[in-house]
């Protein structure tokens, strides 16, 4: 068989582009970064490449729509096109429309945002999001991208990973978001071990100081952890005695969504 740009070569496994790679890279720096809106010099000390191949990587993207320049700084931000990527995806997933409902109806029920978040081996993905009808509410846009140690989402995902994952993600620095960030790998794996006898995740102000998070897993078919439900709520209205009825919503809701999802776990 001809050698050619998706072959294999024996045990190397198959050739990859590096330019492609790149361009995957400054889409996540763009994604991830704190302030939506980078410049060149600065996306190409993030992913360590020459700034001259970020300026013509940028320059595509920003012809096919995935990216935009912001025209006073000259600086780049994510653009529409990459949703009407993975649109379709998020639209025919059969995890969000089966929660759907339960979202609706937790949110009107708790009085909060509800969220829904699946995994991509690095952090938590917000997929979907029904608010309360409260005047303030906490949200989050689609695609947003949460913190394994931090976000209550995160956390159920952690908790649940295997031993092997879980400690390739502890190994790295752990950003601290907030005075109150369990930071210390030690720490945070009994935070994780009351995530998984408990049913449901906490954040307490660990990722943003204005925010409480509360999280449990949903299962899938075959057992796998497949998605997590959450509500997010003002941590003014979130005390210990409030946090504890909004565990048992976020179970039930999660529960729920099991079920229709054909899971045995629950």
């Amino acid at each position: 068989m001809p050698q050619g740009a998706g072959s294999t070569d024996g045990a190397a496994g198959p050739r990859l582009s590096s330019t492609l790679q790149q361009g995957i890279r400054v889409l996540r720096a763009l994604a991830s970064a704190d302030d939506p809106l980078l410049g060149v010099n600065e996306i190409a000390r993030r992913i360590g490449t020459h700034k001259s191949t970020v300026s013509r990587l940028v320059a595509t993207f920003e012809h096919e729509g995935l990216v935009e320049k912001e025209p006073l700084s000259g600086r780049y931000r994510l653009a529409a096109g990459v949703v009407a990527l993975a649109w379709p995806l998020l639209a025919n997933s059969d995890v969000r429309n089966a929660a759907r409902p339960y979202l609706e109806e937790l949110a009107a029920t708790a009085r909060e945002t509800a969220g829904l978040a699946v995994w991509n081996q690095e952090e938590a993905v917000n997929l979907d999001q029904a608010l309360g009808p409260g005047a303030v509410m906490h949200m989050a846009t689609v695609g947003a991208r949460l913190e394994p140690h931090s976000t209550a989402s995160g956390k159920v995902f952690l908790a649940h990973t295997t031993d092997a994952e879980r400690e390739r993600i502890l190994s790295r620095k752990l950003l601290r978001k907030t005075a109150r960030t369990i930071v210390e790998p030690g720490l945070l794996l009994q935070d994780l071990a009351k995530v998984r006898e408990r049913g449901y995740a906490v954040n307490d102000g660990e990722d943003t100081d204005e925010a409480t998070g509360i999280a449990a897993p949903i299962y899938g078919l075959h057992g796998t952890l497949d998605a997590v439900v959450s509500v997010t709520a003002p941590r003014f209205r979130a005390p210990a005695e409030r946090i504890a009825e909004l565990g048992q919503m976020v179970t039930r809701a999660a529960t729920e969504i099991s079920k229709r999802l054909g899971s045995g776990n629950h």
